[in-house]
């Protein structure tokens, strides 16, 4: 209700001329084995379920969303589906010097939180629990950026977000531990020459796990970005973080200070094929082991296009904690997709994951899903301004 009530304040008083509703639905059959260490290999067949309706309200200088997406899943035939929901709302605002993204989301329901294809490939944890039964869980988050120009070779991004998450009852925290965290970050950008561009940046983030751990990580550091041509890109960056984690309980965390540095290069041509090569060190947290740690992590990416409507994408990522290697974790993640109509995409893929952890408590393990999809998207426009003059009702 306050979503829609928002929305329909901005389309009144933010002179937004252009109003749609959008509606989508993502279907997928998928195949799930996980092998646990020292245990026998398991295999999951399920069939799930993503519709999602939204409506959008764009202007000259302003776009606000709302967006409700249920999720299900049926893990046998003979089972009853597990049931979760997923709840977004999204602000925009931009102006010919100001540019301002903020928005929330919500999650709450019956599902597993950590099984989405590729998730070790997108996240930031070091050390990712293999998929759950679905649990009762529920996040939510808000966030906020910002950018603008200072000058005419010179800009200033700013960013914050403010997050919750973990199970809703006794047993699920267990396993999911209420984490609250928190980040701000800012970062001048300064294009030296017409293929050169440095960046200095500076964010901070903490979190707080129950029932008793708090860490935080302050960061800051520089890249250089060239195009060495039109198609390839190269950047370097070095700086440090200081890190901190302190059990609620004892206060008897000492802040550590460790480098941090990327280097990577991208190419990406007008056909569609696109690669990119990254290696980086950096410190991470890890809200549900309750610790922070370096790490270093390699990653490559592949796309191509072989057909105008076909798509194939590749992902390979290697990551080890540092100084000693107690945590190490790999991950393959393949897509491919037909654009079948201007609403309609086909896909499927294959994902791997393989995980050695040494810490207490937490497993290591190799996964591997697959799943064949089909998605749909349309989108019904009409006009939420004024009529011309003398036009028929």
């Amino acid at each position: 209700m306050a979503p829609a009530l928002a929305l329909l304040l901005a389309v009144s008083a933010g002179g937004l001329d252009d109003l749609r509703l959008e509606l989508g639905s993502q279907a997928e059959a998928r195949s799930r084995t996980l092998s646990l260490e020292g245990e026998a290999a398991e295999t999951r067949l399920s069939l799930e379920a993503r519709p999602r309706v939204a409506v959008v309200a764009e202007g000259p200088a302003l776009r606000v969303s709302a967006a409700y997406a249920p999720w299900v899943r049926a893990w046998e035939l003979d089972e009853r589906p597990e049931l979760g929901h997923e709840l977004h709302l999204g602000v925009a605002a931009a102006t010919h010097r100001w540019r301002i993204d903020a928005g929330a989301t919500g999650r709450r329901g019956r599902m597993d939180p950590l099984d989405d294809l590729g998730r070790s490939l997108s996240s930031e944890s070091a050390t990712p629990l293999p998929t759950l039964e679905p649990q009762p869980f529920a996040a939510a988050e808000a966030r906020a950026a910002a950018s603008v120009l200072l000058g005419g070779r010179t800009s200033l991004r700013t960013a914050a977000a403010f997050g919750v998450t973990g199970g809703t009852d006794a047993a699920a925290r267990l396993l999911l531990p209420v984490s609250r965290s928190v980040s701000a970050s800012a970062a001048v950008e300064r294009r030296v020459t017409w293929n050169d561009t440095v960046t200095l940046g500076a964010g901070a983030v903490a979190s707080r796990t129950d029932p008793g751990s708090e860490l935080a990580v302050l960061a800051a550091d520089a890249t250089w970005r060239r195009q060495l041509s039109r198609t390839l890109e190269a950047w370097a960056g070095a700086g440090a973080a200081l890190q901190r984690a302190d059990p609620v309980e004892t206060r008897a965390g000492r802040p550590t200070l460790a480098p941090t540095g990327v280097l990577g290069l991208a190419h990406a041509s007008a056909r569609g094929r696109s690669a990119s090569l990254t290696g980086r060190a950096f410190t991470t947290l890890d809200p549900y082991a309750g610790v922070a740690y370096r790490a270093v992590e390699a990653r490559a990416t592949l796309g191509v296009r072989p057909w105008r409507d076909i798509g194939l994408q590749a992902s390979l990522v290697g990551l080890t904690s540092l100084p000693d290697p107690d945590v190490a974790l790999g991950g393959l993640d393949l897509v491919a997709g037909w654009a079948s109509g201007p609403d309609l995409t086909l896909e499927a893929g294959a994902s791997g994951r393989w995980q050695r952890d040494e810490t207490a408590g937490r497993p290591s393990f190799v996964e591997v899903h697959t799943f064949v999809g089909v998605r749909f998207a349309a989108g019904a426009r009409r006009s939420a301004g004024r009529m011309p003059a003398g036009a028929a009702p």
